[in-house]
């Protein structure tokens, strides 16, 4: 069979035409879009042999689509790589009387607050959900095992009554969280607090009446994430996280040691809840609290402290 008979068959595949004469095959103009750059080349392909179009064809078809599936796996690697690294998270903005502003980022596996200013951080998270308190200013950090915390707490803040004689009641959602609080009564044995700042240690003591806490059910958490927020906010009585704690006197005045001033929900790298290396381990966590800065401290309590405000 002749080359041109060969190569002339009625087939899809039939895309050269060799004629007698001439040094170079002959191509229809959709053949040298796929082909020329190939049967140009003298040295891989021979024109005094017969070329094998349906193989060629099926090798670059091969080609181009392993070329177009790399180039879908590469566009489509950092969104996966983006999705993996990040955390969905519930952002509670609070404030607190002794340490100033708090957040308290809060994930499925994983929760951090962060205060005095940015210095105080405690992170814990899954599979241990160990808790680690540590001071950035200080490099000091306090390690609370999950497995023992037990009537120890953070020390947030403390309610001036036992809020286990406190009756419990609903009240008003917050941001479409369901809440409940307790009202703990003072009665005839009201405890009677004298501040414990120095300045003002002049002042007569006060009569605690009542105490207001409240809580939001922020929806079914690990367990372990809820024995982490009742250490930070050291409480155990309601279940949820801690919104409100104020304490009502005598004489009129109101002190609130902690208030929940807004919430977000946001996403946050997963190296934001990262456990911190390369600090001294310390046994008094009330050193880490403290902040070394006394004007600092003020300004936690009391907010900015400069002339004029």
């Amino acid at each position: 069979m002749s080359a041109f008979r060969r190569y002339n068959r009625p087939t899809p595949q039939s895309i050269v035409k060799i004629r007698r004469g001439r040094k170079k095959p002959v191509l229809p103009p959709r053949a040298k879009i796929h082909t020329w750059g190939i049967v140009r080349e003298r040295n891989l392909i021979s024109l005094n042999k017969p070329i094998d179009l349906p193989i060629l064809a099926t090798l670059l078809i091969m080609a181009l689509s392993a070329g177009r599936a790399a180039a879908d796996e590469v566009q489509r690697t950092p969104k996966k790589t983006i999705a993996a690294a990040t955390k969905k998270v519930m952002v509670f903005h609070q404030k607190t009387a002794g340490m100033g502003k708090a957040e308290l980022y809060l994930a499925t596996d994983a929760l951090r607050l962060v205060t005095h200013n940015g210095d105080v951080i405690a992170i814990s998270k899954a599979p241990t959900w160990d808790i680690v308190l540590f001071s950035k200013h200080k490099n000091v950090a306090f390690e609370a095992p999950m497995a023992k915390i037990g009537a120890d707490h953070m020390g947030l803040f403390k309610p001036s009554i036992n809020l286990t004689k406190g009756k419990e009641e609903d009240c008003k959602a917050w941001y479409g969280f369901k809440c409940k609080q307790i009202v703990a009564e003072g009665g005839k044995n009201a405890k009677v607090e004298q501040d414990p700042f120095i300045f003002q240690a002049a002042e007569k003591p006060k009569k605690v009446m009542s105490v207001l806490f409240k809580c939001a059910d922020i929806g079914p958490i690990d367990e372990h994430a809820q024995r982490a927020i009742n250490w930070i906010y050291s409480q155990k009585r309601l279940p949820g996280l801690p919104l409100q704690l104020s304490t009502f006197y005598g004489d009129g005045s109101r002190v609130d040691q902690l208030q929940t001033m807004s919430f977000e929900r946001s996403q946050v790298p997963d190296s934001f809840f990262s456990y911190p290396h390369g600090y001294t381990k310390s046994k008094n966590k009330y050193s880490i609290l403290t902040s070394e800065d006394a004007n600092a401290t003020l300004e936690d309590l009391f907010g900015d402290t400069k002339p004029g405000k």
